[in-house]
């Protein structure tokens, strides 16, 4: 039989274990948060107030700007963005990791953080900061530099991001952003005739081409599809010659308009 006095040395034995384990555990915990050094500090920019990103990338320029709580591209062209894919971008910046430092000196363009780098640039009300993302290398790292600080090596979600992303998917595909809850008004042409149907005081009624009742609940059904619609894919970026798509005189004309009037 086992003594009372082995029993008592055993459990001392599985105590000290437990509590050496759980000791070696959160001081592994707190080496590993304290080694996490990020680019780009909480100080340098109110993050969830960035109100415009600027980004320049394989020789192209791209601005998105926040206004009334909606993101848009306005260069080179206009088209609403997804808002989350905007934040996911913001929330790079404010993640990237720094994994190490340079040894030895080297060119910045050598390193391809040069006035010619694929760079991006958030801004606040007050402040504004920009990385510049240097060439990649090996064990998933690249180089990169915060307005024009020292040249550290990154892990790359940056870099993927915002540079080798197709900054397509980016765009809100919803060809009739908020018409379901905002909607004011619905036009159709085909062919010369014309069909418009507004909505006032909550109910949609005929206009054209002439007053008449709508039926409410198949018409909320309808507007639904349209809210639902989404784009299939982007075929060209501002096309010279709509001829080619066939609508440089389409077949039919859908206008909807909604309560911002646009």
């Amino acid at each position: 039989m086992i003594k009372n006095r082995d029993i008592a040395i055993l459990f001392v034995i599985a105590t000290v274990f437990v509590v050496v384990s759980v000791l070696l555990r959160s001081a592994d915990f707190e080496t590993s948060q304290q080694q996490v050094v990020t680019l780009v500090h909480n100080s340098m920019l109110k993050f969830d107030a960035v109100a415009k990103i600027e980004i320049k990338r394989d020789g192209e320029e791209f601005v998105f700007e926040k206004q009334n709580g909606v993101w848009n591209q306005v260069n080179p062209f206009s088209i609403q963005m997804d808002a989350a894919s905007m934040i996911a971008l913001i929330s790079a910046v404010q993640g990237v990791q720094v994994l190490g430092q340079l040894e030895g000196e080297a060119s910045i363009e050598l390193l391809g953080v040069g006035k010619d780098a694929n760079m991006i640039t958030l801004f606040d009300n007050d402040k504004s900061i920009s990385v510049r993302l240097g060439r990649k290398t090996l064990g998933g790292r690249a180089y990169a530099t915060v307005n024009d600080s020292a040249v550290v090596l990154v892990d790359q979600s940056l870099h993927i991001r915002a540079v080798d992303m197709d900054y397509r998917l980016w765009r809100d595909i919803r060809l009739f952003p908020n018409f379901a809850i905002d909607g004011t008004s619905i036009e159709r042409t085909i062919d010369g005739d014309t069909l418009v149907i507004e909505r006032e005081k909550g109910r949609w009624e005929m206009r054209e081409p002439v007053s008449a009742r709508v039926d409410q609940a198949m018409f909320a059904e309808w507007v639904g599809r349209l809210a639902a619609a989404r784009v299939g894919r982007f075929v060209i970026d501002e096309p010279d010659d709509f001829e080619m798509f066939g609508l440089a005189v389409p077949a039919a004309v859908f206008t909807t308009t909604d309560g911002a009037g646009s």
